[in-house]
């Protein structure tokens, strides 16, 4: 195990894990927003969506390249974020707002893409946030602040993103990819990750398959 991703939605705990990790030695690579200036206006149409969707595959490159430098340096590192962010986004907004310029099956198609060129990291061991309840997700927005996006903020875009993660936690299988609902203290959920990646035995993903489930969801 070289790589290991931290994926759910805004207030899942993502960041709070990668930090407790990196106080056992993991290498953590940041999440996008640390490789960015300022992100794209919000798209307007289709040709709009398709520029911000290839701006973050360009993110997503130089993630990607920090984290194989680290893995071929002997560490192991935690990747706060991975290449499903951007393909859930873009899931949410086909699934809950249609009117709105989407680029869904342009996401798997680039991202496909590119992990099979080996341009961007496809982690071989999952770790999945969730803050389990409406209620939770609250309490966590008003301890810290709402994400830019509104809809981020919203317990049906956990709903959603869960739900597909459940989807590629089922073709990593339970040795590769853990859901963790994270109702729990800091101490707990980092003892949570780290019994599980002790324990995980990672092989090789098939990425096609990840896809292909992601395309008929």
């Amino acid at each position: 195990m070289s790589i290991v991703g931290v994926e759910g939605n805004s207030f899942s705990g993502k960041s709070e894990l990668a930090k407790g990790l990196a106080n056992y030695g993991y290498s953590v690579i940041n999440e996008p927003s640390y490789y960015v200036d300022e992100f794209p206006s919000q798209p307007w149409d289709f040709d709009s969506a398709r520029k911000n969707l290839d701006f973050f595959a360009e993110v997503e490159k130089r993630r990607s390249e920090e984290a194989l430098k680290e893995a071929q340096r002997g560490n192991t590192v935690v990747m706060d974020r991975t290449l499903w962010t951007y393909v859930l986004y873009e899931y949410v907004l086909f699934k809950r707002f249609p009117e709105k310029p989407n680029v869904y099956e342009y996401s798997l198609d680039v991202f496909q893409r590119l992990s099979e060129a080996e341009d961007i990291v496809v982690p071989k061991v999952l770790l999945c946030l969730s803050p389990g309840s409406e209620s939770v997700l609250r309490q966590r927005i008003i301890q810290r602040r709402p994400a830019s996006i509104d809809f981020l903020n919203e317990w049906e875009t956990t709903e959603l993103i869960d739900y597909a993660l459940e989807k590629i936690i089922g073709i990593y299988g339970p040795e590769n990819a853990l859901r963790i609902v994270n109702d729990r203290t800091f101490d707990e959920l980092i003892s949570t990750g780290i019994d599980f990646l002790n324990k995980s035995l990672p092989t090789d993903l098939n990425r096609s398959q990840v896809f292909n489930a992601l395309r008929n969801i």
